[in-house]
């Protein structure tokens, strides 16, 4: 069976239980969340009785409780000697919660030094580990990183140091992030090769757990920042490859990719992986609809009229700057009115005098899930408040002034 889940959310009320259930919506045969918000300490004490009910929804659904993974919150920091008292503290209390879970990994970042120099701040992180981990029952996976700023873990070499020093090796491990791979410089088109200087350096078997991501950036950049799955610069089929790893099948992957138009994309991402199919199903939607606006020389169409409940709309006013995409469109601000003729592609051959914002504002996202904002003012403004009234079931006669509908034929 593919182990293939995501990061789900875990709140006080439902906790596990809530985890599991988000997990099983979305097709996940394993999923990763954290016990708190990442960036604070505040935490809820453990239901035992959530957990009784959790593992007996794990058992019906044949989900394996030892390949579910809690990530540690981003605010410990082991490398930090300043911060160095409080992580350690912390990561004890993190590791008490998943032992009442009955969590047996839990992925962390090694920490960043700022300052301190990668030995001192290894040396750090290898006094720290063995403390936690003394009376443990908890196996840490460290994470490789991108290299950002003066991250810890951008290499093999820096995780072999700290596994080095380890005293209990049973509870140490890797978690491999494919997006960091990929910005700290890694080659990963050939993973097999990759996966050989890994077994090299550390040894295979340590690698518990994959987060499968793409990336934003080219290789080498240092920068950390994950896109969607088949939307960046790794690639749909690189991904695959990794995936579906003869030597990596009994290691679970976890997709963190981005959220898309504040939607989880993650239950369209597993089916696209379990098919082994990209499947870029609203850029085909939006293609058709551009190709739709200007074979009847309109200047906008929303995703309705073509027969597709989605708020989506396409313009082009044709001002040499080609046409725009907004997703899920919010007109946050107008300013002025005057009278415009407007017609609609809906309504052949027909036209009406309206009154219109004469400056308008929205918030929008763009087809990479990015949210944006637009300013515009004339036939912009009025082609944003026209195809966003269709999004709501408005069409333009409905806010005619009265007696202006008339019907000029083409010549």
């Amino acid at each position: 069976m593919l182990l293939i889940g995501s990061h789900v959310n875990y709140n006080s009320k439902t906790q596990l239980l809530g985890a599991l259930r988000q997990a099983l919506s979305m097709n996940e045969t394993t999923f990763m969340f954290y016990t708190g918000a990442p960036q604070n300490t505040m935490r809820s004490k453990v239901d035992s009785k959530l957990v009784e009910e959790s593992l007996k929804e794990l058992q019906e659904n044949n989900i394996d409780i030892n390949k579910i993974i809690v990530h540690a919150p981003y605010i410990i920091n082991l490398a930090n000697t300043e911060k160095y008292v409080f992580a350690v503290n912390f990561l004890k209390q993190e590791i008490s919660r998943c032992e009442s879970l009955h969590i047996k990994y839990m992925v962390l970042h090694p920490g960043s030094h700022v300052g301190l120099g990668v030995d001192k701040g290894i040396e750090n992180i290898i006094s720290g580990l063995n403390e936690v981990l003394e009376n443990s029952t908890v196996t840490i996976l460290l994470e490789t990183m991108a290299g950002k700023g003066t991250e810890i873990g951008r290499n093999f070499e820096e995780l072999k140091k700290i596994i080095d020093g380890i005293n209990r090796k049973d509870l140490i491990g890797v978690c491999l992030d494919t997006c960091h791979l990929n910005d700290a410089g890694y080659d990963i088109s050939n993973f097999d090769e990759l996966l050989q200087e890994f077994d090299k350096i550390i040894g295979i078997n340590y690698i518990k757990c994959i987060h499968i991501n793409d990336s934003k950036n080219e290789r080498s950049s240092h920068k950390d920042r994950h896109e969607n799955i088949g939307f960046g610069t790794i690639g749909f089929d690189k991904l695959i490859n990794i995936i579906y790893n003869d030597k990596l099948k009994d290691i679970p992957k976890i997709l963190e990719t981005p959220y898309v138009f504040d939607l989880p994309p993650y239950k369209e991402e597993i089916e696209m992986i379990k098919n082994k199919k990209f499947d870029n199903k609203l850029k085909e939607l939006v293609d058709d609809m551009i190709e739709t606006m200007h074979k009847n020389n309109g200047v906008g169409l929303a995703a309705q009229q073509v027969g597709i409940l989605k708020r989506v709309i396409v313009i082009d006013i044709y001002d040499g700057k080609g046409p725009i995409v907004l997703i899920n469109p919010v007109i946050t601000k107008t300013k002025g009115e005057h009278e415009v003729e407007e017609g609609c592609l809906s309504f052949p051959n027909q036209f009406a005098v309206l009154l219109r914002p004469k400056e308008v504002e929205a918030e929008y996202y763009d087809l990479e899930g990015k949210k944006q904002k637009i300013k515009a003012k004339d036939l912009l403004a009025q082609a944003i408040c026209h195809e966003t009234d269709h999004l709501d079931g408005i069409l333009f006669v409905d806010n005619m002034l009265p007696g202006t509908l008339e019907t000029i034929k083409p010549e």
